[in-house]
């Protein structure tokens, strides 16, 4: 992985459904609550366009997202914390954003710290896929 892309991705070696259930699963499993899932697929459709299939799901783990907006309120453009799988290919692909590139945008050691974290939890999720 190039740390100059914008993007964390992997291929999955499971399927789309069972890489899609793995990602919620791993969710919980770090105390994190999965927010809400978009069938990007299901919508496309619904305006008559056709794609491979594409979930988006977002979370949010209460406690960072508490302490990033206490510090500064602009935070929340990088919240809720969003995992992308889709096929593209006839192959799974899992792709999170690259927030090593978030953490240089701030100076607070807090916020960097969380954003750390966050990192190295979404890479350890996307990775077991």
């Amino acid at each position: 992985m190039n740390n100059n892309n914008f993007d964390y991705t992997v291929q999955s070696k499971r399927d789309f459904d069972s890489t899609a259930e793995g990602i919620i699963n791993e969710i919980e499993k770090y105390g994190m609550r999965v927010l809400h899932i978009h069938d990007v697929r299901a919508t496309l459709a619904q305006k008559g366009l056709a794609s491979d299939s594409f979930k988006m799901i977002e979370f949010c783990k209460a406690d960072y997202a508490d302490t990033l907006l206490r510090i500064d309120p602009r935070i929340g453009v990088f919240l809720p914390c969003k995992i992308s799988v889709y096929v593209r290919e006839h192959t799974t692909h899992v792709s999170v954003l690259n927030f090593d590139h978030v953490v240089g945008l701030f100076s607070d050691k807090s916020t960097k710290d969380i954003f750390v974290d966050i990192n190295t939890i979404l890479r350890k999720i996307v990775s077991k896929q």
